[in-house]
């Protein structure tokens, strides 16, 4: 499947210009699947290549509520934040989080542009692929529950952790990143997954390290990785 977020058509504007340029508007994931139809091309016949999709993430969303019989929000809270006290946590514009922060929702910026993901109704249009609010902290509690088995089985675990490769020092497998910040080492090998705003839930099983954060800046994808390599993990293993 293409990714209707990033992936370009040739006939038409980026789906980020159509989100942006009428914020008001609100998408359903249907909507997102239609338009990369309509607008993208398919990269490959299935099981001949990798591509990260966000088209994908929100047919699985759809799937999910198919199976359940419940709004794909309403899965968010029963199967995972009550159940892992992520009291923080909400998919905007579709639910409220257990308890309000005391911090504002911090803006995503995209390049020079500021974005409030609250007011900007468009942005439901993300859904499955990444529309959920969290704290740092609820991430954490995420990624503990992940590695301890405690949100899936080992078995189903494994299984998500079939890698393939994506790019140099990343391979993918089913909803998880893997990582290599150095060649040849096992050392600062982690796993998780990142986000195109500058944001990183990563576990390293070497160092037994868990690594939550976020830029909220587009433009800060590779620093970020860097931060957390040349600032946070190298300290870390010096003091270990």
């Amino acid at each position: 499947m293409p990714d209707y977020f990033e992936d370009k058509p040739k006939r038409h504007r980026a789906f980020m210009q159509d989100i942006l340029e009428d914020p008001s508007r609100f998408w359903t994931a249907e909507e997102t699947i239609q338009w990369s139809k309509q607008h993208l091309e398919p990269r490959f016949p299935p099981g001949k290549g990798i591509h990260y999709t966000d088209t994908g993430y929100n047919l699985l969303g759809l799937i999910i509520e198919s199976i359940t019989s419940k709004p794909y929000h309403e899965i968010l809270h029963d199967y995972i934040f009550r159940p892992l006290q992520m009291r923080h946590s909400y998919l905007s514009h579709y639910s409220e989080s257990a308890v309000q922060s005391e911090y504002p929702v911090a803006h995503v910026y995209l390049n020079h542009l500021k974005v409030n993901v609250d007011e900007y109704r468009s942005f439901s249009s993300f859904y499955a692929g990444g529309q959920a609010v969290c704290t740092t902290e609820d991430l954490l509690l995420f990624m503990k529950a992940l590695v301890e088995n405690r949100l899936v089985k080992p078995e189903i675990l494994n299984a998500m952790q079939n890698w393939n490769k994506m790019w140099p020092g990343m391979e993918y497998g089913y909803g998880l990143m893997r990582m290599r910040f150095i060649p040849f080492t096992q050392k600062y090998l982690a796993w998780g997954h990142l986000g195109a705003s500058g944001a990183f839930m990563l576990y390293f099983p070497n160092l037994d390290v868990y690594a939550m954060g976020s830029f909220n800046q587009t433009a800060y994808r590779s620093k970020s990785m860097n931060y957390l390599f040349f600032n946070v993990l190298r300290k870390v293993s010096k003091i270990d």
